[in-house]
């Protein structure tokens, strides 16, 4: 049975045609048709500034998901979402494409058309991974507005997309904050083992969704899945399009400051829109190298960001450099664009150098959590680098860990590490293990305030390859003293002699006690 959300329509405003935004709607409809003919489009009068209008057309289409083509963006957002509601649709179903701010400003009449269509067909293929919202996702924000007129007006409200968790994949209870520690607004806080949102204080950066470890959060409109499949349809080759592509990431104060300003774009570079660029980690930086990309690109907003990442995202566009340079020789390859109006400018126009490396086979998601490790690993070793190297960096996604020889192997860093990368294991025969998987470690250092002993465990933030796809390794291993009666086994030789060490010489008679029986043998006579 075909599924009902994945019908996406098309409408496109005839506007687009106006002088100054040179695109021919009635060709952009024909070349569209032809790469999706599952698409329904349709050319409208007025859809840009006329709010009637819009509903009207997005109730003639039917469908559950609608992606508008506009010159740009007159009509505020609780407009869309109204002419979503009228059409008894998803509160996010209509998804404005504003192609007059970017794809319209590629010089080459043939290239910008060609821009036009990846830029629909990516957010098509966006609209239909998207799997919708709930009550709960709904964050109501009255929109500012400037003037005498905001005075004795209620401006409609706007809603915007709000996280929520899944309980059954939540891993607060063991101790993980990594979504709670990452939200800029302490809008999220953890309440009886349970993470709880504070809506008055989120913004929808969605930087707790890409946060997140375990893959619990749930936020409408940037879900890995819905990322991934338009920037692989983007740069997808069959297509058409330039050969040398980049993925441009925006925010939406970003799309508005780029609205005012006059440019040119390389045809090369693609937008991706996400609610806020300090959601981008260093996986969605190289995720898009990974799928074939020449090159991503960042235009942060800076002045306006709400989330006050930039430093952040300085460092993790940083981290992607140096290990591009370590492998690829080509650090350029990731670039947060300048904030200066000639050097933006001079980004923005600049030709893709680099057509991006063919990867034998597409990652299922290269964007989910779980697939970072594949990620880096694939981007570092494309161009023959190998495995055997590593890279520490401030903002390194990975870490090694190290315990030094006075580890009794208590086990209390493991039972503090919220992700499972530390693990202990015992056998009374082989003895007790403390293993450690980099694949696993968030870098949240709960396990350092639980060890009970001083300057004994070591967390790096390292990058080590060959580490990563070793998986598991061991950290430190003893062998265990077992109960002379019952045979159970008591502790590690290692905590044996720190109990040694604790007690002293005058405490041996109750160290030949303890070391020789368990504690549930100890009272027993003869």
């Amino acid at each position: 049975m075909p599924d009902g959300n994945r019908t996406v329509a098309v409408l496109l405003d005839r506007q687009l045609s106006a002088s100054g935004y040179r695109l021919d709607p009635v060709e952009l409809a024909g070349r569209l048709s032809d790469s999706d003919a599952s698409l329904r489009i349709k050319i409208v009068d007025g859809l840009e500034a006329d709010s009637r209008a819009l509903s009207d057309a997005v109730i003639d289409t039917a469908a559950r998901r609608v992606v508008v083509g506009l010159p740009g963006q007159q009509l505020s957002v609780a407009d869309f979402q109204q002419a979503a509601r009228d059409a008894g649709i998803d509160q996010f179903g209509v998804w404005p494409v504003e192609l007059g701010t970017l794809s319209c400003r590629v010089p080459d009449p043939e290239d910008r058309l060609t821009h036009a269509i990846l830029t629909i067909l990516g957010v098509v293929q966006r609209a239909r991974a998207y799997r919708g919202s709930r009550q709960q996702n709904l964050r109501p924000e009255r929109p500012s507005s400037g003037g005498l007129e905001s005075l004795f007006s209620l401006p409609e409200l706007e809603y915007r997309p709000a996280p929520t968790v899944r309980r059954d994949r939540c891993r607060a209870s063991k101790g993980c904050r990594e979504c709670v520690d990452g939200c800029p607004h302490n809008a999220l806080r953890i309440v009886d083992g349970q993470v709880r949102l504070r809506k008055k204080d989120c913004t929808s950066c969605g930087i707790c969704l890409s946060a997140c470890p375990n893959e619990a959060i749930n936020f409408p409109t940037a879900m890995p899945a819905e990322i991934d499949e338009q920037v692989t349809c983007l740069l997808d080759e069959d297509t058409g399009g330039p050969d040398a592509r980049g993925i441009l990431f925006v925010c939406p104060n970003t799309m508005r400051n780029l609205a005012a300003r006059d440019f040119d774009l390389s045809p090369g570079w693609l937008p991706v829109e996400v609610p806020c660029l300090g959601m981008l980690t260093v996986q969605w930086l190289l995720a898009p190298l990974r799928l074939g990309a020449g090159a991503v690109g960042l235009v942060p907003c800076i002045d306006n960001c709400r989330s006050g990442k930039i430093d952040q995202m300085r460092q993790r566009v940083g981290y992607c450099q140096a290990l591009l340079r370590e492998t690829w020789e080509m650090p350029e390859a990731v670039q947060l664009a300048p904030t200066s109006e000639a050097g933006l400018r001079a980004f923005l126009a600049d030709e893709i150098a680099f057509a991006g490396y063919a990867f034998e086979d597409e990652p299922d998601s290269a964007f989910r959590y779980d697939a970072r490790m594949d990620v880096v690993v694939d981007v570092a070793a494309a161009d023959g680098a190998g495995l055997d190297w590593s890279i520490t960096h401030p903002a390194s996604p990975f870490a090694s860990v190290r315990a030094t020889d006075g580890c009794t192997l208590c086990g209390s860093c493991a039972d503090a590490c919220p992700a499972d990368a530390l693990q202990i294991f015992s056998d009374d025969a082989a003895g007790t293990t403390l293993t450690f998987d980099a694949r696993r470690c968030v870098i949240c250092e709960q396990c350092l305030p639980a060890c009970p002993e001083s300057d004994v465990l070591h967390v790096d933030r390292t990058t080590d390859l060959a580490l990563l796809v070793e998986g598991r390794t061991t950290l430190h291993h003893d062998t265990v003293s077992l109960c002379e009666r019952c045979g159970k086994p008591i502790s590690t030789d290692k905590m044996m002699g720190r109990i040694a060490e604790l007690l002293g010489a005058e405490h041996a008679a109750t160290l030949n006690v303890i070391s020789r029986f368990c504690t549930n043998c100890r009272g027993i006579s003869g």
